[in-house]
């Protein structure tokens, strides 16, 4: 198992981590719609992971090879799932308050998509012409 995909399976564990958390703790301090931004941010990190898991499992794809992709997707994730939690606990915590997070959620948004479309148009780097 390499270590990217030790790094993805420990998400995924982050993943169960904080649905758990949704569930069981932040239900009870969160509106509804905050504990669905919340929600919406762990989903789309699990969707990442769902689809990031079985490339880096294959012998057929090297994920290795395209740093810029990781990168890309990396930041993304920070982005949009991270400015969906921050936005979710804002009113609860006060040094949150006042910071636009929502500006960025569209912004790492768009990166994953573009990310994926990266992926996607990329040559692998190996295979010449």
């Amino acid at each position: 198992m390499t270590d990217l995909s030790k790094i993805i399976i420990a998400c995924f564990v982050l993943c169960v981590a904080l649905g758990a958390f949704s569930s069981h703790f932040a239900e009870f301090i969160l509106t509804k719609k905050q504990l669905k931004t919340f929600q919406i941010g762990t989903n789309y990190l699990l969707y990442n992971v769902l689809i990031l898991l079985p490339l880096s499992l294959s012998e057929k794809v090297n994920l290795k090879k395209y740093k810029s992709f990781l990168f890309l997707l990396m930041v993304s994730i920070f982005l949009f799932s991270g400015s969906l939690w921050l936005l979710a606990f804002q009113t609860h915590l006060p040094i949150l308050s006042g910071v636009p997070f929502g500006i960025f959620t569209p912004i790492g948004g768009l990166l994953m998509m573009f990310s994926y479309l990266f992926l996607i148009l990329q040559k692998d780097p190996e295979k010449k012409n």
